[in-house]
Parts: C-alpha cells; sequence; structure tokens
C-alpha cells in the first residue's frame, strides 16, 4: 500500500503546484449556469485485487480507464454517468507456500526381510510448492454515476460505479519439488528407508475466470483547467459557436466491495491420479478465501466536457479602455501618440490608435487579455499587457521616456581647444562600424540605440586617433587628441603576447587595427617600433625577446597593407624601465610595445 500513497502524495504535490502558479482567469461558462454536453474521460494509474491471506504478498500493477457519458452542470452541482471500462492488473507472490498434498502410489511386490517375503508399503508421493506467484489481468464495463461540486480552480466527485466483468485472465509461475517416503519401518536390510528427492520442476498454467457482477465506491478531486486555458481552446469555432469545451485534470480512487466472486473454489493444486502431475484448477485466492475479493484502482484523470447549449444572457456593451500619454520630464500630453492594441486571438487584427491633443484616446473592447505598444518619434517605446475586465473601465497611463541623447566634444590635448575631428561608432567586441559622423567645435549630439554596446573611434589628420568604451548612450565624453610629433613615444595599450615568445594573441586584435587605421590616415609618418621587457631572465634573452615582439607588430602591419619602409622596428630588452621590477605590477608596464614617430 506504500506505493498507493506514494502515488497519490505525488499527484497532489503537482496538483497543488500548478494550482499556485497558475494565473488567475475568469471562468468561461457564460449566462445560465445550467450546463448539458458530454464528458469523455481517461485515466490510468495503480491497480490491484486485494488480497488479505497471512502468506501472500500483494504487489500490484498497472490498470486504466475509458469512459464517455452524460454530464450537467447546475451552479456548482455536477452530475456525471456514462459507461466505463475499466482494465487493471494484479500480481500476488506466495510467500510460503506448503501444499502437503501426497498421492499414495500402490505397490503389489514382496520383499524377503531375511526370514520371510512381506507385501510392500504404498509409498507416499509429496509435492511441495516455492516462488509461487500468479498475475491477473481484469476487464470490466462500469456505469459510474457520480456527484460532487465545482469552483472556480477545484472541484470533487464521488459516488459508485456498477458493472460487469467481461474479463478475467490469469498466469501462475512457481517451482515443485516431489519426493517419496515409505511410511512402513521394514526390517532388516531395508529398516528405516529414507525419503527419496525425485526432482526439483517448474511449473506453468494459464486460465481465465469469471469474476461476475461488480459494485465499487468512487472519489475524484481536481483542478477545473479552465481559468488556464486560452480561449482558443474553450472556443474552437469562436466564442459565438458552439460546442465550448473545459477541462479538469484531478486524481481518482476507485475501490470495490466483497464482490468479485470467483467461479470456481477448488483447491488451487490438485493431483491427477493417473500421473501424479500436479495442475491448478482455479485462482490461488480461493485456497485461503471464499471466492470474494476487493479490486484497488488509483490514478490521474482527465476529462473534456462538450458543453452542448448556449446560454443567453442580454447582451452588454463592451467596458472603455482609456489611454492617456505625457511626456516624462515634462507631464506634457503628448499628442499623435500611436497606440497599437493586439488581442491573444489569433483571428483578431490589431488596432491601431492615436491620441488627441490631450494625448488620450478612448474606446470600448471586449474583455479579455490585451497587449499595448505605444511609440512616437523620439521618444522611447512602451509596451504592456493588460486584462480588460467586463465590470470596469480600464485607464491607462503612459510616461513616454524621450530617446537619450550621447553627447561627444573633441579638444587638442595640449591647447584644450575644441577641433573637428571624425567619430565612428562600432559595436563593442567587432571592427564593424555601425554609424559615422563628423564632429564639430560646437560638438556631437547623436541617438543611439538602446540594444547597443558601443565604442567610438576619433580621429583627425596629424593626431593620434583614440578608442573610446561608451558606457552608457546618455553618456557625455569629451575626446582629448594628441597631435602627431616627431619623436614623442606611444605606447600601444592592449597588446598581448604568449609567455615568454614573440607571438600575438588573439585579444590584441583592436589595438592592432588602432595602430593600422593611424598609419593608413596619415600616409606620411613613419614610425619605429620599440619593444621592452622586465629584468626577469638574461640580458640577451630579454633583448632577443623584445627585438622579436617589435618585429611581431611591424609585421602585422605589413600583412594589413602598410609599406614596410614606414616602419622600423628594435628591442631594448630590460634597459628603459618605467616603473620597478620589484612588483609584478612594476613589471608588468615594464613590458610593453611602443612607437616613435620619425
Amino acid at each position: 500500500m506504500k506505493k498507493i500513497y506514494s502515488l497519490i502524495a505525488l499527484a497532489i504535490l503537482v496538483f497543488s503546484t500548478t494550482a499556485v502558479a497558475a494565473p488567475a482567469k475568469k471562468s468561461s461558462k457564460k449566462g445560465n449556469p445550467d450546463l448539458h454536453g458530454v464528458a469523455i474521460w481517461g485515466g490510468a494509474g495503480y491497480s490491484g485485487i486485494v488480497n488479505k491471506t497471512d502468506n501472500s504478498k500483494f504487489i500490484g500493477g498497472g490498470g486504466g480507464l475509458i469512459g464517455v457519458g452524460y454530464e450537467y452542470q447546475h451552479k456548482k452541482f455536477i452530475l456525471n454517468i456514462g459507461p466505463e471500462f475499466r482494465l487493471f492488473s494484479s500480481k500476488d507472490k506466495m510467500t510460503q507456500l506448503d501444499n502437503p498434498y501426497k498421492w499414495v502410489m500402490p505397490n503389489t511386490n514382496v520383499i524377503w526381510d531375511g526370514t520371510t517375503w512381506q507385501s510392500a508399503a504404498s509409498l507416499e508421493r509429496h509435492y511441495n510448492f516455492d516462488n509461487f506467484s500468479e498475475n491477473q489481468v481484469v476487464g470490466q464495463l462500469m456505469l459510474p454515476i457520480l456527484a460532487g461540486a465545482q469552483f472556480e480552480k477545484w472541484y470533487f466527485m464521488a459516488g459508485v460505479k456498477l458493472g460487469y466483468t467481461v474479463l478475467g485472465n490469469y498466469k501462475q509461475r512457481g517451482d515443485y519439488v516431489t519426493t517419496a517416503y515409505d511410511p512402513v519401518k521394514l526390517s532388516g536390510d531395508y529398516a528405516d528407508m529414507a525419503s527419496h528427492d525425485l526432482g526439483e520442476y517448474e511449473y506453468k498454467s494459464n486460465g481465465k475466470n469469471k469474476f461476475g457482477f461488480d459494485a465499487t465506491l468512487s472519489a475524484e478531486v481536481g483542478l477545473n483547467l479552465d481559468p488556464y486555458m486560452p480561449d482558443s481552446w474553450l472556443y474552437p469555432k469562436g466564442t459565438d459557436n458552439l460546442p465550448m469545451l473545459h477541462y479538469r485534470l484531478g486524481v481518482f480512487a476507485d475501490y470495490g466491495l466483497k464482490n468479485l466472486k470467483l467461479n470456481n473454489e477448488s483447491p488451487m493444486i490438485a493431483i491427477n491420479g493417473e500421473d501424479g502431475v500436479p495442475y491448478s484448477t482455479s485462482l490461488h485466492q480461493s485456497t485461503y478465501q471464499t471466492g470474494r475479493l476487493n479490486s484497488l484502482l488509483v490514478g490521474v484523470k482527465f476529462t473534456v466536457f462538450f458543453q452542448m447549449n448556449k446560454p443567453k444572457l442580454p447582451k452588454q456593451p463592451n467596458p472603455r479602455m482609456v489611454a492617456y500619454t505625457f511626456d516624462s520630464h515634462s507631464g506634457k500630453a503628448l499628442s499623435q501618440t500611436k497606440v497599437v492594441i493586439a488581442t491573444d486571438q489569433p483571428k483578431k487584427r490589431p488596432v491601431t490608435k492615436y491620441t488627441n491633443q490631450n494625448g488620450l484616446f478612448t474606446q470600448r473592447f471586449a474583455a479579455g487579455n490585451y497587449n499595448l505598444q505605444v511609440s512616437k518619434n523620439d521618444y522611447l517605446p512602451q509596451e504592456l499587457s493588460v486584462q480588460h475586465q467586463s465590470d470596469a473601465t480600464d485607464t491607462l497611463r503612459f510616461a513616454l521616456i524621450p530617446v537619450p541623447v550621447f553627447q561627444l566634444y573633441v579638444v587638442d590635448a595640449k591647447t584644450e581647444q575644441p577641433m573637428e575631428a571624425k567619430a565612428n561608432f562600432m559595436e563593442q567586441g567587432t571592427d564593424k562600424v555601425l554609424e559615422s559622423h563628423n564632429v564639430n567645435e560646437k560638438g556631437l549630439s547623436v541617438k543611439l540605440k538602446m540594444d547597443k554596446q558601443y565604442i567610438v573611434q576619433v580621429s583627425a589628420p596629424n593626431y593620434v586617433e583614440q578608442m573610446i568604451e561608451i558606457d552608457t548612450i546618455a553618456s557625455t565624453i569629451t575626446a582629448r587628441l594628441n597631435p602627431i610629433e616627431k619623436g614623442r613615444k606611444y605606447v600601444i595599450e592592449n597588446l598581448f603576447f604568449a609567455s615568454a615568445q614573440t607571438q600575438i594573441l588573439p585579444e590584441s586584435e583592436e589595438a592592432l587595427q588602432q595602430l593600422f587605421e593611424f598609419l593608413s590616415d596619415n600616409p606620411e609618418v613613419r614610425i619605429r617600433i620599440i619593444g621592452h621587457t622586465d629584468s626577469i631572465g638574461t640580458d640577451h634573452d630579454n633583448q632577443v625577446l623584445s627585438e622579436g615582439r617589435a618585429n611581431s607588430v611591424r609585421q602585422s602591419m605589413i600583412e594589413r597593407g602598410i609599406d614596410g619602409d614606414r616602419i622600423e622596428a628594435e628591442g631594448r630588452g630590460e634597459r628603459e624601465p618605467v616603473a620597478t621590477n620589484d612588483t609584478e605590477e612594476g613589471r608588468q608596464k615594464n613590458r610593453r610595445v611602443e612607437f616613435v614617430t620619425l
């Protein structure tokens, strides 16, 4: 029975979780609460035939049911009646089966006991069974008569099921040991003759039984699924057509009364007097009971109710939906704001409206779920989902936020004077240019897209370009460009090499592209690339490493199309530190590559 309790507990847990997580939705049953229709249901779960004998172990099996019938609903009351077919199975394992059946084998021979001839005693053949089990499969045609109540989310029903068993098959399996025993104590050489083990054999038997009439107590509790279903499931042909569908999911339990009567109450094992072979003549329960057993079926049940009548109510006007749009900063009403209203019904097209001079629009809509998309030039769009109620006017307020503006100013790093430049806006992590703008002395104002992460590349002739990461599209940034001067050194930032090697790592691509664009924008400039190391290692190794890294950068520029005559490469090892070599932070600053204009 532990399996039964576990199954019921699991079903209740799932059921309760669903009820808590599901959104509230008004019942789909409109109008007069008297509903008539056809219910179709099916279920599956755990089943068995209950046998309460001391020497058997009830294991049970799987079962299910399917039915169709009439259902009547009046307010909260439910009545369900209709034919149902139940199929369930059971397994009973006999744990301590000992069958003292014996067969006396006559013997007409005589035995010489040393003095006289004596008649031999008849031998007794015994059959002892082990590992005996039986599987049953039972099919029944039933007539359920169930009544109960239905609420917004929950329902329950209880009643009886009356029916007749149309199918009853069983299979028996086991082992039996046959022994022979001489009960007569003879004298002489044959005195105290021991029992004889005649062998162990496998026993199999199949058969049928007619159980006859059955009556079952039944109970069911579960979830009314209507509030959680889309309208297309409740009204497949539209809300003005029939049938309307309703759905239920619950757990059920059927417990049979003691009226599954066996067809044959003969002993389980009988002995064929001719050959001594055991055979079965009936279900094994008849050995221990009078043939009346209890059936059990518990599980999960799903019901679909086809509503056949169409309740009528006086038509009520649709409730109003009012939308008001205004500027979130100034509070000023926004006219000509576009409002698109879409419903979750697939056949209903979206409705497009524009607000009047007071920032308002109003219209009647049927109760249901709607999605509103509000948009206006120079403002960020907004979206809202609303459950439009049938008994209220929904007033919705939209505070539209102006599109953020990115401000960029460019100045000479030495004089701090405003200057003209070019700004390329690229997406972070790529070299793809999304927007290009010219920056004048008054700066640049631009509205960037909300869903992008930007880097701005600022360049001007005869100036070293800058790559600036944009945190937010409402930022104000001042780019300070350094003029190109002969003999001035520039550190190439974010340039990475494999440890103690000259190989440039892939994450250096942005730094290399920036150097390439600088050389491309300034074709008259020549540079010398200089590599530096920290003091770890020998002077010779550090010198070779610094030269190799400088040449790797030079080669990368040549491969990108820069004339090799414009680029020199040099390594200076550990001779020109810019920080202490006693700390890791200092050594990291000393491991650098820079270039100087020639």
